[in-house]
């Protein structure tokens, strides 16, 4: 991994994560049909409950000197009420942890149907009710005291203005500021929302090998609570549930005797409290991350994909979508911590255009034996990991190669390969994030070569 901050390179901070997961889930359904319709009719009960947890190290990061040398100058005032010396200041925040327990339960109710109302026309809908209830306890969490000197003295400090004199923390215990209650401890929200999606379509065969549709739908993404590293406790709020309403419209056609298939859609998207990751205006650190509505933003695009038998061995596949997303009207915090109008701005990891393009050969060397080789290329235009725009989180164009050979037998009981990924050895990153001012980048896989032998039984 490579990183940057806004002043100079420091060590990276490390994350270890670790959690668990207990879920229960049941359906009951029923279906029918007629000769002009079928129908299913059910019902949906979910149950989740999720510890998530995870450690961060942290090196020579812009905010540990900053924080130390703050932490050593309150020394010899009443906020070190805990009698830390010079050498525990100095050593202090290395790491913490963040820790949330999250239950949710999720229940719903649905029917879908289609009808054929001519030989060329079909009618399809759909309806679902659902409601999510979701509890949350969790909190960034000290880690065998190397959290106590730098919160119990210069977090205490900083909120004293506004706070007063605020209870200091012992070994394990939260770190999370609450300004509600003028304490630091574990934060609890629930969420409790529903929502009716539905979806209508449209099928046209006008001949054969041939359909036209169109569709209206509407969906819901349940509401979410990030495990952040909260230094206050509106960090860790809850996200309301996402609304969607989505209108598209395409063609699928087999052409040339079925030898070519191609397919291609427009598609426009309006939003409404899309969940994106935000900054949060932090009256210690500046500006941190969490999770936030947008009350308004849209995407639209085409999106197509072709498929040639060339001959009886070769096949050539390409697809592509171009797409155009926009935030609309929504007044936020950047990254220095100050009231932004992201008016216009795309949405996180969103390119303008990608695409690929394959050629897969398969030909029989013998009555026992064939041979399969594979070439794909991929390319995606630029995107950002952030609304801000800064330059930090860009994410580049890049093009990647893969391909593969191998031999299976024809009757498919084996099959060895041997291949290779990102062949033109090309740099590039798929991720951006921050934590307490450092940028991370996460790469991209580098030129790689395996090989592989599968047996089926």
């Amino acid at each position: 991994m490579r990183c940057s901050t806004g002043r100079a390179p420091y060590e990276i901070l490390v994350q270890h994560a670790e959690g668990d997961i207990e879920s229960i889930a049941e359906e009951l359904h029923a279906e029918g049909h007629t000769d002009k319709a079928n129908w299913l009719v059910g019902a949906y009960y979910g149950k989740d409950t999720i510890l998530d947890s995870n450690r961060t190290l942290l090196g020579q990061n812009a905010n540990v000197p900053f924080i130390r040398y703050y932490t050593l100058t309150l020394l010899g005032t009443p906020f070190n009420s805990g009698g830390y010396t010079p050498l525990q200041a100095s050593q202090a925040f290395r790491t913490y942890r963040d820790v949330g327990n999250i239950k949710t339960t999720t229940q719903s109710v649905f029917a879908n149907g289609d009808y054929k109302l001519t030989d060329v026309l079909k009618l399809t809908a759909g309806i679902r009710y659902t409601q999510d209830k979701q509890d949350f306890a969790g909190c960034s969490r000290d880690f065998n005291g190397n959290m106590l000197p730098n919160v119990n003295v210069t977090n205490r400090a900083l909120f004293f203005a506004a706070n007063g004199l605020v209870a200091p923390i012992t070994q394990g215990q939260c770190n999370t500021f609450n300004p509600t209650t003028h304490s630091f401890g574990i934060v609890t929200s629930k969420l409790d929302e529903d929502n009716v999606a539905w979806r209508v379509s449209l099928d046209w065969t006008p001949a054969d090998n041939v359909l036209l549709y169109g569709a209206v739908s509407r969906g819901a993404k349940a509401g979410a609570t990030p495990i952040n590293a909260a230094n206050i406790s509106t960090q860790d709020a809850p996200a309301r549930q996402e609304l969607l309403l989505a209108y598209e419209t395409g063609i699928k056609a087999a052409l040339f005797e079925r030898r070519v298939q191609a397919n291609l859609s427009a598609f426009y998207y309006d939003y409404k409290d899309k969940q994106l990751s935000v900054y949060f205006a932090d009256p210690i650190y500046t500006a941190l991350a969490r999770l936030a509505n947008v009350p308004k933003s849209e995407a639209y695009g085409f999106d197509g994909d072709v498929t040639w038998r060339v001959t009886p061995s070769l096949t050539l596949m390409g697809s592509g979508t171009w797409l155009h997303t926009e935030v609309k009207g929504y007044v936020g915090i950047n990254a220095a911590g100050k009231t932004t109008s992201f008016d216009g701005k795309p949405f996180l990891y969103s390119p303008t255009f990608q695409g690929s393009l394959t050629a897969l050969y398969n030909h029989d060397l013998t009555d026992k034996l064939g041979l399969q080789v594979a070439i794909n290329g991929h390319h995606q235009t630029k995107s950002h990991a952030d609304l801000d725009g800064n330059p930090l989180f860009g994410i580049p164009d890049y093009s990647t190669l893969n391909a593969s050979i191998g031999i299976h037998s024809l009757d498919d009981k084996w099959e060895a390969a041997l291949w290779g990924r990102n062949l033109t050895d090309e740099y590039y990153w798929t991720a951006v994030s921050s934590n307490a001012n450092v940028v991370v980048r996460f790469p991209g896989q580098t030129r790689t070569f395996g090989a592989s032998f599968t047996v089926k039984y």
